[in-house]
């Protein structure tokens, strides 16, 4: 019996050439060449990116970064290398500004869970610039071979520190101008084009009674005196028909508090217009201007007094501010041959004393504005409205007028008396 199996295999089967460990090595080298392309394509991509880009092992080992993300720790890429999630130098914190613990950085939590961590934002101290960098992270877990566990993370960062600094300080300016509003005793408020009332402070309850919820959505002219109605409306128009450009306009009205008292204000108020210049409303501020009013009321008392006693008075009585005579009593007038209004603004001390005299009245004028004399009468030459010469007693003193240093005094007719 021949056995012919193995020879007959032997001989079917082809022998290895040299052509053929060629055209395996020719593969190998095309395969790693592209391998390697695709690698370079890789890291200059990882390398480029805006979005800062790092990896991490279960251990908390970092084992790669981009230039972005090192822009955003403030690190060397050999300092981020040597560090991992556990090292205490790392100050991560909340949007709060709370500390937040290795277990709860992004990346941790990803691997923790196997879940991924989507749009966390936090701020990361950066050493460099010596403040919080904020960026929007995304923790993604990588597993290997079909795992139960993440073996890695992918993480990326958006720096979005300039955005978060913007929101921080818009919400601090608001913070304050809520303060003011809240805490000012003028009332600030806003309404539609209708006058319906969009937004008033927290003081419209100091000085009107009324809770802010009560009063939104309700008319301003509701808590206006029907009195100053058609003058509200008439200004109401008036600032339309002026334009966008004037400045704020101030009115007074009086306006019904929640017991039906009412309440003396003035209103500063500016229309609102959008970008196409349609009307959207008005803004403004109100002000309790009761102190004020009872103010002007006792001083206009006090003048209808002051006017009483002066006009029905036989001795003169005079005001000089700035060497002009500002004001006069009939009696003054009469005694120099003037009506009123040929002395009050037009006449100065020069025009009615003596030449002889006049050196020495100005001296004791400025004596007393200086407070070197405080009181004093004499005498001096005049010259009446006809030429006419007489003697007489004058007394002066410095007060204030209008805001500003006068004098003001009296004036007799001695004449009979010195020639006596």
């Amino acid at each position: 019996m021949k056995i012919t199996g193995n020879k007959d295999r032997n001989q079917k089967r082809k022998p290895v050439t040299k052509e053929h460990d060629l055209d395996e090595t020719n593969a190998n080298r095309s395969f790693q060449k592209a391998l390697a392309e695709s690698e370079g394509k890789f890291r200059s991509l990882f390398e480029s990116m805006e979005q800062g880009v790092f990896y991490q092992t279960v251990d908390g080992n970092l084992t790669d970064v981009n230039q972005a993300a090192l822009n955003m720790f403030g690190l060397t890429r050999e300092e981020f290398i040597g560090r991992t999630s556990y090292n205490v130098e790392w100050k991560v914190i909340d949007e709060k500004g709370t500390l937040l613990t290795q277990g709860e950085y992004p990346s941790m939590i990803a691997l923790l869970t196997g879940k991924p961590v989507k749009d966390m934002t936090v701020g990361i101290f950066n050493p460099v610039r010596n403040q919080f960098t904020w960026v929007i992270t995304n923790a993604i877990p990588e597993y290997k071979n079909k795992e139960d566990k993440p073996c890695k993370v992918f993480v990326t960062m958006q720096d979005i520190t300039d955005k978060k600094n913007a929101e921080d300080a818009l919400a601090k300016r608001e913070s304050e101008l809520r303060i003011i509003h809240e805490n000012i005793a003028d009332i600030v408020w806003k309404l539609d084009k209708d006058t319906l009332i969009t937004y008033i402070s927290p003081s419209v309850k100091k000085l009107l009674g009324y809770e802010v919820e009560y009063l939104i959505g309700k008319p301003i002219l509701e808590f206006i005196t029907k009195e100053y109605h058609q003058s509200a409306k008439q200004n109401i128009q008036s600032r339309l028909v002026s334009g966008k450009n004037e400045n704020p306009v101030h009115f007074q009205y009086e306006m019904i508090a929640i017991d039906g008292s009412k309440i003396p204000i003035e209103v500063s108020s500016s229309p609102i217009w959008n970008k196409d210049g349609g009307l959207l409303g008005f803004t403004g501020v109100t002000r309790n201007i009761t102190e004020r009013k009872k103010a002007e009321d006792g001083l206009r008392k006090s003048e209808e007094k002051f006017r009483l006693l002066t006009e029905t008075s036989l001795i003169g009585i005079y005001i000089i501010l700035d060497t002009k005579i500002v004001y006069v009593n009939p009696s003054f007038a009469n005694i120099l041959g003037y009506l009123l209004e040929e002395i009050v603004g037009k006449l100065s001390p020069q025009d009615i004393i003596h030449p002889d005299d006049i050196q020495t009245a100005l001296k004791k004028l400025q004596e007393r504005l200086d407070g070197i004399v405080e009181n004093e009468t004499t005498v001096f030459k005049a010259i009446k409205k006809d030429g006419t010469l007489i003697f007489t007693e004058v007394y002066g003193m410095s007060i204030d007028f209008q805001g500003r240093l006068a004098l003001m005094g009296s004036m007799t007719d001695v004449t009979e008396r010195i020639k006596a």
